[in-house]
């Protein structure tokens, strides 16, 4: 398998253009277990079956030769034999039929995101090889040995007639096959359908084609912890309100949680044109400024700006570095949130939450009452005197 890249603007897709070599081999029919008179086959009908999911991936017209004979095409279909949705059929001479024969043939494809097979024979043997270094191995069975490296893989199975739904031989009155797209397995393999022992679709051996990580991956996971680091900058400014003089409108609160929203845009956006590290930078700084400047304006004071942005700057890098530690990742948020809950009951230990006002105003309030009650004695020591 050679797979590549295509592009189309900033966007790209892995695509393959792959070489398939077939062996096979086949015994003579066994006819008996089915309660079939010799007279009844027909040899000279005898056609092998290429299943493919569509005909649009073959770049060349397959080639196969039966005990070194070259297969002509079948001009015909029979109906009702193939387990396959779409098919190419070739006939078999009926002397090779007879006594069995072994195949051998070349199939060349082209394709997209996966290369899928469905094992068919009493005994399946596969071997892939291919330049692509991030494979994905998936469907009904793994690989029982691999090589991965920077020049890319290679891949062996071994899979058993025993573990497929498909038996060695059936009768093709007792098979029957779908035709509707929505039966199809989630391997995008074959569905098939049948009045006795064939009822579920067969499994395929999946050869996924994937970029393991890119931005959008990455953005991905940053939304995924958007909620926590929402909270910490509206934590942090309700913080600041308790401590300082200034009412901050709900308004203000939502400006601030957009500005917040725009940095997962942001980064977005950039990380299509530029490295994510430096997409992440620069999200982190324009997101940070602004709020810093808006927060210093509302707050009237320049160090409540610098607060804020250092919380901000402080959770973006958190976020980071859970982006780069992915091991680690439910770890370093764990004990992200935990100290940020800690800070918040450590800060806000002494305000009285029951209170109708913020502490500063609140201190405020009895600083007043007590000039009122010094003013009030002062009078009454005033009167005393006068009589």
């Amino acid at each position: 398998m050679n797979p590549y890249r295509l592009s189309r603007g900033i966007f790209t897709v892995p695509v393959f253009n792959g070489d398939l070599a077939v062996t096979a081999s086949f015994s003579g029919f066994q006819f008996r277990q089915f309660n079939i008179a010799e007279k009844n086959i027909r040899y000279k009908d005898a056609v092998l079956i290429l299943g493919i999911k569509d005909k649009k991936t073959l770049t060349a017209y397959p080639t196969f030769y039966g005990n070194g004979k070259p297969l002509l095409e079948a001009l015909t279909a029979p109906t009702g034999a193939s387990p396959f949705r779409n098919a190419v059929y070739y006939m078999v001479p009926e002397d090779i039929v007879r006594s069995g024969f072994a195949i051998e043939g070349s199939v060349s494809i082209q394709g997209g995101k996966s290369l899928c097979i469905v094992p068919l024979a009493a005994d399946n043997s596969f071997a892939v090889q291919s330049t692509w270094s991030a494979p994905s191995f998936a469907g009904g069975w793994l690989p029982k040995n691999r090589t991965l490296d920077n020049s890319g893989f290679s891949a062996d199975w071994r899979i058993s007639g025993l573990s497929t739904v498909f038996p060695r031989s059936w009768k093709a009155q007792d098979f029957s096959i779908s035709k509707d797209t929505d039966v199809y397995d989630e391997y995008d393999g074959y569905a098939a359908k049948a009045s006795s022992s064939l009822r579920s679709s067969p499994e395929t051996v999946k050869i996924g084609f994937i970029t393991p990580v890119n931005h959008y991956s990455q953005v991905k996971r940053c939304i995924t912890y958007a909620l926590l680091f929402l909270a910490v900058p509206f934590l942090a400014i309700f913080v600041c309100e308790l401590w300082s003089a200034a009412r901050i409108h709900p308004i203000q609160y939502f400006l601030i949680g957009i500005a917040d929203v725009l940095f997962y845009l942001l980064l977005l956006s950039f990380s299509e044109h530029v490295s994510f590290n430096l997409s992440y930078l620069i999200a982190t700084a324009g997101v940070c400024t602004v709020v810093g400047f808006y927060t210093a304006a509302i707050f009237k004071q320049i160090r409540w700006g610098i607060l804020l942005t250092a919380v901000q700057a402080v959770s973006y890098f958190l976020l980071f570095g859970i982006l780069q530690s992915e091991d680690y990742a439910l770890l370093i948020g764990s004990i992200g949130i935990f100290c940020v809950v800690a800070l918040l009951m450590f800060l806000t230990r002494r305000v009285d939450w029951y209170s109708t006002r913020f502490a500063s105003v609140h201190t405020r309030s009895e600083v007043d009452d007590g000039d009122i009650n010094q003013i009030l004695t002062n009078d009454e020591s005033f009167s005393g005197g006068v009589q």
